[in-house]
Order: C-alpha cells, then sequence, then structure tokens
C-alpha cells in the first residue's frame, strides 16, 4: 500500500512552523534589544525582492498571503498591491486597490483564513496572540483587546516551553 503525500499539508505547517519560530525570534530580539535581522545584513530599507513572477500563477487571496508570510509584518492594502504588481499579478480592475481591499476583508470572514487586519493593516492570525481573530473587530480595522495586547509576544518574550518544543 502507498502513501499519498499531501504536500499542501506539509507545505501549511512548515510555514505555520516557521512564523511560530520568527515571532519566537522576533520576540527574543525585542527582549535584548537588538533590532533588524540576524547579523545586520537587513536593509535599512526593509525592502523584500519581488521577481516578476513571483505571484503570476496564483489568485489574488493566495498571492497577498505569500507575501505576507514572506515579508512577516504588518502590511497597508496599498503596500500590498504594489508588490502584487511588481510580483506578476495581471488585472484588468480600474481600482486594482479596492479589488484587493475587498478580497482581504472576505478572506477575513472566512473561518479558515488567517489574514486578519488590526489597525488598518493586514497580516497573519499565526504570528502570535495579539493576531487572534475576534468576533469581526478585525474586519472594522479595531484596536485588539486589552487581552490581547498582554498577552502579545513582543510584550512578554518568548515562551521557553514554545521555543523548547521547536527546537526538539
Amino acid at each position: 500500500m502507498t502513501d499519498q503525500i499531501d504536500y499542501k499539508v506539509v507545505l501549511a505547517d512548515l510555514e505555520a512552523k516557521r512564523a511560530a519560530l520568527d515571532a519566537a525570534i522576533a520576540g527574543m530580539r525585542q527582549m535584548l534589544g537588538l533590532a533588524g535581522h540576524p547579523g545586520g545584513s537587513a536593509s535599512t530599507s526593509g525592502a523584500l525582492k519581488i521577481d516578476k513572477s513571483s505571484f503570476s500563477k496564483m489568485s489574488l487571496s493566495e498571492a497577498a498571503e505569500s507575501y505576507l508570510r514572506r515579508v512577516n509584518e504588518m502590511k497597508t492594502t496599498g503596500e500590498i498591491v504594489k508588490a502584487l504588481e511588481d510580483g506578476g499579478i495581471v488585472h484588468a480592475s480600474a481600482d486594482f486597490r479596492k479589488t484587493i481591499s475587498t478580497t482581504l476583508n472576505q478572506k477575513c470572514r472566512d473561518k479558515d483564513s488567517e489574514i486578519t487586519k488590526v489597525r488598518n493593516q493586514w497580516g497573519l492570525s499565526s504570528w502570535g496572540p495579539g493576531m487572534k481573530r475576534a468576533k469581526n473587530s478585525n474586519l472594522l480595522g479595531m484596536e485588539p483587546s486589552a487581552d490581547d495586547a498582554t498577552e502579545d509576544l513582543a510584550n512578554r518574550g518568548p515562551d521557553p516551553k514554545l521555543m523548547e518544543e521547536m527546537l526538539s
């Protein structure tokens, strides 16, 4: 009997683990008062190189989620629009910014989607407790609750148990 490997599930699992690890690293760097990326190799602009074909075979929502995973930080609709156009998304929309905004808002309503909105910026719920999905509050651009803020990884530092689990 041959077992079939569902590579989409494997990829989703790896990306979730990477997001958790990135959040732990960011928390540790903040706790230590270090900025930027490890080794100081980050450019001062923080720009990510987007190839002209990075998103060309993806849907708008897949491309936006892929971009957010790559940059691993909150982005405005305008920043996402520019990245998607630079990454090969071809459109005939008269108002591409509105199209992207509508698409991302629809994804926010999807309980299975990781895309979330906080303070008029888009991110992924897997980035940590501060990105928890609230009952439609993300759709309104509301600030996270006080409970979310106190649970924010950047405010409390990395969870030693989580780091040990990820490294084992």
